[in-house]
């Protein structure tokens, strides 16, 4: 499965325990057969966003450079090839969408109200982590 996780569900994993910090490390265990996808401009704000976590100590160095191997190594880059003008009220949630189109996913997972209330867009679900529960089992 292809898939485009959302800038707030890379920072919701810096947050170990929770349930997102074990789906997004599920998402990436040899278990599951999913292909994420990332575009420059998500990369570049996921990183914005942690340089103001590490500021403020809302997340240790370790668990930010760990987060940023991830991104290297394990996260395809795609280069949106389209421009989008859908969420009126936070455009900058587009590039989650302009990210999935060119990255041809088959899902979106975010925590983002915008890009929640679409429910799907272009046939592609956009879901909240917590769909994933009956995946991931507490351990």
């Amino acid at each position: 499965m292809r898939v485009v996780l959302d800038t707030n569900i890379y920072l919701a994993a810096l947050r170990e325990g929770g349930f997102v910090f074990r789906m997004f490390r599920e998402i990436f265990s040899p278990d599951f057969n999913y292909i994420v996808f990332i575009s420059p401009d998500i990369k570049d704000e996921i990183e914005e966003k942690l340089q103001i976590w590490v500021n403020e100590k809302l997340a240790d160095h370790r668990t930010v450079t760990n987060l940023r191997i991830i991104i290297d190594e394990y996260i395809h880059q795609v280069i949106p090839k389209e421009t989008l003008q859908v969420i009126k009220d936070d455009p900058d949630d587009d590039k989650i969408l302009e990210c999935a189109l060119a990255a041809g996913a088959n899902l979106i997972v975010s925590m983002d109200k915008h890009l929640l209330r679409l429910r799907q867009f272009r046939n592609i679900p956009i879901v909240h982590p917590s769909s994933f529960s009956f995946m991931f089992p507490q351990k």
